[in-house]
């Protein structure tokens, strides 16, 4: 618009509106993201609740059809009986084979629950897009990203439910054999059991919630404006938001942290406390990076 630079009252006043563009952007943002969050922590506690009872009955089932073995055992410690060590493999191999089949049972409603958010979740991003002032002619229907995002949604979900039982499988394969080696009783491994998944409907649903549904949002808004791009002969550049005003806010993820600056054009990667990242998680960031980030992307057309 400027055949030259503007007055610097005149880059003061800009300034402060995109500023204020952004941050209401932001906040539209994480209310879309929240009720994402909140269906998603839903599903995430019944289905943990499911595992805890098929572990529960697996375990008692398993344990009374073997209570010769315990009652010849004095327990099912590594003891003497006539001589000869209980073996190892009795001990150990009875929890992993209840884990795995309860497992094996919820698998499949994982995958769902998971897609299914992660495709809402994109279409919420989607339509963000709009909010951060880059102009309804800027803009395209879901539609043509639709089928992309469907695929997207699966490869993501197969992909987090693996890590999600790989997390269970190491915290209660343990425990069982550890409790039966010791010599509990059948309710009190039973609330040992209880106790664990207690802790996982906790924080770890509200973090699986939290991660997948910003996750998703931030990665439609990612994908509506590189699909504009190229549609539409944009060219757009992106910036990091942290969560603002909160002392919560990770160092690494705070505005003057983010390199080589906040804001890069749109195929550009952030370095984010040493690492590569198209956005706020991305999953090629670390643990540190990814989990429970409340940080937004925001798009403005250049």
């Amino acid at each position: 618009v400027f055949a030259v630079d503007p007055a610097p009252e005149i880059k003061a006043v800009t300034s402060k509106i995109s500023d204020e563009r952004m941050e209401l952007s932001a906040i539209q943002f994480r209310q879309v993201q929240a009720k994402a969050e909140a269906g998603l922590k839903a599903e995430t506690r019944r289905l943990f609740s499911k595992e805890s009872s098929l572990i529960i009955a697996g375990v008692k089932a398993k344990l009374n059809e073997e209570k010769h073995l315990y009652d010849k055992a004095e327990g099912w410690g590594m003891q003497l009986v006539k001589g000869q060590l209980l073996p190892v493999f009795i001990v150990r191999g009875l929890g992993d084979d209840i884990v795995e089949a309860a497992l094996a049972e919820t698998q499949p409603a994982w995958a769902n629950g998971l897609e299914a958010a992660w495709l809402s979740g994109q279409k919420q991003g989607w339509e963000l897009l709009l909010a951060d002032g880059v102009g309804a002619e800027n803009v395209l229907s879901f539609n043509v990203y639709q089928e992309a995002a469907i695929e997207a949604a699966r490869v993501n979900a197969a992909e987090k439910v693996k890590r999600i039982h790989r997390v269970t499988r190491d915290r209660l394969k343990p425990l069982i054999a550890e409790s039966i080696e010791r010599g509990d009783s059948i309710a009190q491994l039973t609330d040992e059991i209880s106790g664990e998944f207690n802790q996982f409907k906790g924080f770890r649903s509200e973090t699986i919630a939290r991660t997948e549904a910003a996750d998703a949002v931030n990665e439609g808004k990612f994908q509506h404006a590189k699909t504009a791009e190229k549609e539409l002969g944009l060219e757009m550049r992106k910036t990091w938001n942290p969560a603002l005003g909160d002392e919560r806010t990770r160092a690494h993820h705070r505005a003057s942290a983010i390199m080589p600056t906040q804001t890069v054009g749109l195929n550009q990667d952030f370095i984010v406390n040493g690492e590569k990242m198209s956005r706020p998680l991305d999953s090629r960031g670390s643990a540190g990076n990814v989990i429970r980030c409340r940080c937004v992307l925001t798009m403005e057309v250049i």
